[in-house]
């Protein structure tokens, strides 16, 4: 059963606590009696801006020496950075609740966003906070994620297939990637604030600057662009596409539990193959690779593991988001569901999009 992947995983490297860290971090849910490390925010933003840092660095050296083979390591490492600095430092920042200090998130938000040119953070804030995590308003029309899934062909009463087939078109389209870049630097200049004109135009001028400086057009092309706009963007959209479920328009919620369905935990991995066949194992470790690609570049941190206790709390301790869902889970079980697999956490969602009608 699928609710059993995690404990065959834990039953079969039962030898080696190190790879049962290692399979609780790519699944994104412990053994019941496992015990966690204790993580600090800071440690988390130290790591994700190392990753980017590393995997921008590869990348560069990949496209000056003519290694280009490095190029999927490099932009995967590049990719982990990025989103976990957007999917988990910026998001938490947005709830006041990197480090629970006002002036502290606000900088860090604003500043990993501009650098990124990701959403400008004071507009992604007021939305996300005031929109998303209503739970009158969760996963409807006004909901940014719906709309933004909107954009790319994903609209309601679809059927599957269809939905699949605009999923594809949109993660390919250099219409769509435009449009949605457009946005991005759009969102610094449509009602914001001075300060953040002044911020993106910075961000722009010194771009242009280093590539005409160090005349190096392509490698900053293939190392920093490519990743940052691209890359990112499917990343985004294949993430946007799992985050929740769609609810029939009549719905009416009256507390924040009713909203609670919509929001699914997704697991990661395989449960090790009961045969000693040469093609199972095989078989697994290209399943658990993947699996690893989902966790690196659509699924990092709390975004899929623990999402749903996200919305349950908003600003709790997500540095230890393992543990705090795990306690919850003990606590209150009818409030959380789970799916193991990218693929069967797309399928769920692209068939409440399917059988909602507007």
């Amino acid at each position: 059963m699928n609710r059993d992947i995690r404990t065959c995983l834990g039953e079969f490297f039962a030898d080696s606590p190190l790879l049962q860290l290692a399979l609780t971090w790519l699944s994104g849910k412990p053994l019941h009696d496992q015990m966690l490390p204790k993580l600090s925010a800071w440690g988390h933003f130290a790591r994700a801006t190392m990753w980017l840092s590393s995997g921008v660095g590869l990348a560069w050296f990949s496209c000056s020496s003519g290694n280009l083979e490095l190029l999927p390591a490099a932009w995967t490492m590049s990719l982990y950075g990025m989103r976990f600095l957007q999917l988990v430092v910026v998001h938490n920042a947005a709830h006041q609740n990197f480090v629970r200090n006002r002036f502290i998130d606000k900088n860090v938000g604003f500043w990993v966003s501009a650098l990124l040119m990701i959403e400008n953070f004071e507009f992604y804030r007021d939305n996300h906070s005031r929109v998303h995590h209503s739970w009158k308003l969760l996963s409807t029309y006004t909901d940014p994620t719906v709309m933004s899934l909107e954009k790319a062909g994903m609209v309601s009463g679809r059927s599957v297939w269809r939905l699949r087939l605009s999923l594809v078109i949109a993660l390919f389209s250099p219409v769509y990637h435009l449009r949605t870049f457009y946005q991005r630097i759009r969102s610094y200049w449509v009602a914001s604030s001075l300060h953040a004109k002044l911020t993106i135009l910075f961000v722009i001028i010194c771009q242009i600057v280093i590539v005409v400086w160090s005349e190096t057009t392509f490698t900053f092309t293939v190392a920093w662009l490519i990743p940052v706009t691209v890359l990112y963007q499917q990343a985004a959209l294949l993430r946007l596409v799992v985050e929740h479920s769609r609810d029939e328009p009549t719905t009416k919620r009256c507390t924040r539990e009713d909203a609670a369905p919509l929001t699914t935990a997704v697991f990661l991995g395989v449960a090790p193959p009961q045969t000693q066949g040469v093609f199972s194992w095989l078989l697994w470790v290209v399943q658990m690779f993947g699996a690893l690609i989902v966790r690196l570049v659509i699924l990092p941190g709390d975004s899929g593991a623990a999402h749903d206790w996200h919305h349950m709390h908003p600003r709790g301790d997500w540095p230890n988001y393992l543990e705090e869902r795990r306690k919850e889970v003990l606590l209150r079980p009818e409030r959380y569901d789970e799916v193991w697999g990218y693929w069967a956490a797309l399928e769920k969602s692209l068939c409440s999009i399917a059988r909602e009608n507007r």
